[in-house]
């Protein structure tokens, strides 16, 4: 199963993300090659005290309005995880907030993960049932060794459906 290169926001797990910083000359602007320098980034994690980012944002590529911003898996071990950029020099570039709700860590393609064939098959005559999704969890925190099923697009032998 191929992993693609950036996950949804997971607990506890590094996340990058991209941003551009507005221009306080021309707020209409984005601003080119902002300067950036520590004390810039700070996050707060569920509400506690302000604190500087563990890697400094970078201008990703060099000389662009991107900002590359690399949170490390201890800055993401919250429920909710604020991000706030103010440039401490002066002027150039606009205060900005980023929240993140990060998930308990159940990934669309989980690293390791095991890949699973099935074949659904009409329990009256035996046959396999086409354009069925099967999608299967197993982030129970009840029972964490048991998996939860959800069976998308089945019909029963009456057409109905089980979504």
């Amino acid at each position: 199963m191929p992993t693609p290169p950036y996950q949804p926001p997971q607990k506890g797990q590094p996340f990058v993300f991209y941003l551009s910083l507005v221009s306080q000359a021309d707020t209409k602007l984005f601003q080119t090659n902002p300067t950036l320098a520590a004390g810039d980034f700070k996050i707060t994690k569920d509400g506690g005290a302000l604190a500087d980012l563990a890697v400094l944002p970078t201008v990703e590529p060099a000389m662009s309005k991107s900002v590359k911003v690399s949170l490390s898996g201890t800055e993401m071990t919250a429920d909710n995880i604020l991000m706030i950029a103010s440039d401490q020099a002066g002027a150039q570039w606009a205060d900005l907030a980023v929240n993140i709700q990060p998930g308990l860590g159940v990934s669309y393609y989980p690293v390791g993960a095991i890949e699973f064939t099935y074949t659904v098959t009409n329990s009256v005559s035996g046959d396999p049932i086409d354009g069925v999704e099967v999608w299967i969890s197993t982030d129970n925190p009840a029972s964490p060794n048991d998996a939860n099923v959800i069976w998308h697009g089945v019909t029963d032998a009456l057409g109905i459906a089980r979504d």
